[in-house]
């Protein structure tokens, strides 16, 4: 399972979303009761993001809010700690969907613990920005992911949304 999920955000990070979307929508991660929780997150919060790059945005909300009730309901405080970030860029993810970009924007504040998490929400503010109408800022915040990113899909989305600004 660590490795198909693995392969999906791999896939993700390409920009193969339908692919990765495809073959994730395919799995039904809740059908082994031995599934640990972590990975039923993950799985739930990677088929959100999809989703949304899909502009699926009503089932992106739903497995965005199942990845944040997993958490909720994980008992081990380390474990519950180590996949915060993920759960802050879903409730983030959700904050953006809801047009609560301020909230969004906040809630991506916090530090992300990779170079991946950086970048990709450094893309998401600069798209709140867009949606707030503060066109400089998401500019320059384009300009990081765009600088930061190195071959990651999200460079190009980057540089297309910045293209659509000028």
């Amino acid at each position: 399972q660590a490795r198909m999920i693995n392969y999906w955000v791999g896939l993700q990070s390409v920009g193969e979303y339908q692919k990765a979307y495809d073959l994730l929508s395919q799995v039904n991660i809740d059908k082994n009761a031995g599934t640990p929780s972590e990975f039923k997150l993950v799985y739930y919060h990677n088929l959100g993001s999809l989703c949304e790059n899909l502009d699926k945005l009503e089932q992106a909300k739903i497995w965005y809010e199942k990845a944040v009730q997993i958490h909720e309901g994980i008992a081990y405080p380390k474990v519950k700690e180590h996949y915060a970030p993920t759960i802050c860029s879903a409730r983030a993810e959700l904050a953006f969907l809801a047009g609560e970009y301020h909230d969004c924007i906040k809630l991506l504040q916090e530090p992300s613990p990779t170079a991946y998490g950086r970048v990709y929400r450094k893309l998401t503010i600069a798209r709140a920005l867009i949606a707030l109408g503060e066109v400089a800022e998401a500019k320059n915040k384009l300009n990081e992911v765009i600088n930061e990113g190195n071959k990651l899909y999200c460079v190009t989305e980057a540089r297309e949304l910045l293209n659509t600004l000028e």
